[in-house]
């Protein structure tokens, strides 16, 4: 057995939740064989909640970008051929009927070049906000091992809830998976994933402009998926903003709402790289402007960002005024370089 390994992984683009940052964390190592999914696939933002839903009934705020599946990793190209999914309770009650332990399982899994992207009890973990003081179960992705230390290497959302990469002992990987704490029914399926090298993906400019023109125009992208799956009316695109406003004029603290402005963040920095790749593989004419309208939104967007962070901390309305004044000029902003950006690009 090997005392060391550890299987590639690299900062992702999307780093404001788990469910997208684990597994692009594993497509970013192999970032040139990855990038035209990549750029994909992340164009299109909804709201959590329906059109005609009063924020003022709600005690959250979730905005995410818009999947196709339930589960991204069940059709990524490189994942989804030789990955596994295993029951949580499966995977317990083997191990406590088995003369094994849930290290030994998931160093076997490692060497066989499977990463495990598992949901951790926070209450166990050192480095994270919730470690001895409340129970919370966030996804982790163990890449590697080390066995002199007797530690994993892992990445998720740890110190401050940000996601970064970390070395977690071995005793408290087991303790924080074998946790009970939320009984029987939090029985998130642990997944085996390992990279397929042979997978392709081609990326097609046609498909990617549709998309953003339904961000510019907020449009509902999934019903044209809808014979795979039916939706609820969510808000689409580039009107979540108004959405924001209200949020922002009620003044209220919402759960989630400090994500949602992080991942809005995200969505312009992965932008402005989509707009990179396209300019590098087909043409944008005016392209340095377009650069710079996207870096001008991009900096205001992570200033409202900033000033959410803050007002959480201060309590301070001038911030929550200074955000819904943002919000207008931003949208605006958006809506104005986005139509000139679709009408630039050419094969």
């Amino acid at each position: 057995m090997n005392d060391q390994l550890k299987l590639p992984i690299k900062m992702p683009i999307i780093t404001s939740v788990p469910w997208h940052s684990c597994y692009l964390a594993i497509l970013s190592a192999y970032y040139e064989e990855c990038k035209p999914w990549i750029y994909s696939k992340f164009i299109q933002l909804k709201t959590l909640f329906e059109k005609n839903y009063s924020i003022d009934n709600s005690k959250d705020f979730k905005i995410d970008f818009l999947s196709l599946h339930a589960d991204d990793r069940d059709i990524c190209p490189w994942l989804w051929h030789k990955s596994q999914k295993l029951r949580k309770d499966i995977v317990k009650l083997f191990i406590n009927e088995s003369n094994t332990t849930f290290t030994s399982l998931i160093i076997k899994w490692i060497n066989m070049n499977y990463y495990i992207s598992i949901d951790l009890d926070d209450f166990y973990i050192p480095n994270t906000n919730s470690y001895n003081k409340y129970h919370i179960y966030h996804e982790s992705l163990i890449y590697g091992y080390d066995v002199s230390n007797k530690k994993f290497f892992t990445c998720g959302f740890y110190k401050d809830s940000h996601f970064c990469f970390d070395e977690i002992d071995f005793e408290i990987v087991e303790d924080a998976f074998m946790s009970s704490y939320l009984g029987p029914q939090h029985n998130t399926p642990l997944r085996l994933l390992k990279f397929d090298n042979n997978a392709k993906f081609t990326f097609d400019l046609n498909t990617v402009k549709i998309h953003l023109y339904d961000y510019l125009n907020s449009i509902n992208t999934q019903q044209k998926y809808s014979i795979y799956r039916n939706e609820k009316e969510w808000i689409y695109g580039i009107s979540i903003y108004e959405k924001f406003k209200d949020v922002f004029l009620s003044k209220q603290k919402y759960d989630y709402l400090i994500r949602s402005c992080y991942i809005l963040w995200n969505h312009k920095v992965y932008l402005m790289d989509l707009f990179n790749y396209i300019n590098d593989n087909f043409s944008i004419s005016n392209y340095d402007w377009c650069v710079k309208e996207y870096k001008y939104i991009e900096s205001e967007v992570k200033k409202v960002l900033n000033r959410t962070i803050k007002y959480y901390l201060t309590n301070n309305e001038m911030l929550m005024n200074k955000n819904v004044q943002s919000i207008d000029i931003i949208k605006k902003t958006e809506y104005s370089a986005l139509s000139v950006i679709l009408n630039n690009i050419t094969y």
